[in-house]
């Protein structure tokens, strides 16, 4: 019994020394408690709410990559501007990747014809403002939008197209005011009055060319034409008002140069984009 009260007494001693230690010992205080670190804290949280320890330090995503990202309103579409394309409005929005196409066949000018455009111009202006078309053609096709990769295919085919078919003659008659699609611009074009049959044989298998890619056909009913001058929005109106004039002053050249009314084809051209491909018809 008295062996066990000595140490009893002993533990209560050496407790009583423990805590009044600090006030003993000069100097400042130190403890000698361990101190959690940052990480072992977090740690022992993330064990308690059964979740891993993980710091995510985010990088900088490289231009290159982010610029491939952005939005296509800014990379891939432009503004159209009227102004710089004479007035003419955009059928559909340029967008990178796709590329405006057309098959048509080249009609090359003469000093007839531009005496003739001449002559347009000048007695349409006086109700509508004209513009003398830039390049003559007769139209194969509606122009068509493609992907890139469908160039080449569509190119092949209309080379084999035209491989396929002999040189015929054309030749113009009559004067006819043509609009587009949407309305938006008005054309006045002189209509091919012989070699019909060739140029709807050729439409035709475009057609189907194109019909391989879910492309729109060429009009049920053409009316295979040289677009020679055209003017801003729906002038149809005013436009067929002046065709009786018109057609005499055609009447007239036509009887004085008949040759410069007719012509031999002998190509096929593929626009497509900036890009024009010429395939020779056999001779």
């Amino acid at each position: 019994m008295s062996s066990s009260s000595s140490a009893l007494n002993l533990l209560s001693v050496y407790n009583d020394s423990d805590s009044d230690s600090e006030d003993e010992i000069p100097g400042p205080r130190v403890s000698v408690k361990r101190t959690k670190s940052y990480g072992e804290d977090a740690e022992s949280t993330c064990k308690n709410k059964l979740c891993p320890l993980t710091f995510i330090c985010r990088l900088p995503l490289p231009s290159a990559v982010s610029q491939l990202f952005q939005s296509e309103n800014v990379n891939d579409r432009t503004t159209d501007s009227p102004d710089e394309h004479k007035g003419r409005i955009r059928s559909f929005p340029h967008e990178r990747g796709n590329w405006a196409s057309l098959v048509y066949v080249a009609v090359d000018s003469n000093e007839s014809l531009q005496s003739f455009i001449d002559v347009v111009c000048t007695v349409c202006n006086s109700s509508v403002q004209m513009q003398r078309s830039d390049d003559l053609h007769i139209s194969l096709t509606k122009t068509v939008i493609l992907k890139h990769h469908w160039i080449d295919p569509i190119s092949s085919s209309v080379q084999t197209l035209a491989q396929s078919m002999t040189r015929f003659p054309v030749c113009f008659g009559e004067v006819k005011v043509y609009t587009n699609e949407e309305k938006t611009r008005t054309f006045i074009g002189i209509v091919v009055t012989a070699g019909n049959e060739t140029l709807k044989y050729a439409a035709h298998r475009l057609d189907e060319i194109l019909s391989d890619f879910k492309l729109p056909s060429f009009y049920e009913e053409a009316s295979f034409h040289l677009s020679i001058a055209s003017c801003v929005g729906n002038q149809a109106d005013i436009l067929n008002a002046l065709l009786p004039s018109l057609q005499s002053s055609l009447n007239m050249f036509i009887h004085s140069q008949p040759s410069s009314w007719s012509l031999s084809i002998d190509k096929i051209h593929f626009k497509t984009g900036n890009k024009i491909y010429v395939f020779n018809l056999i001779s």
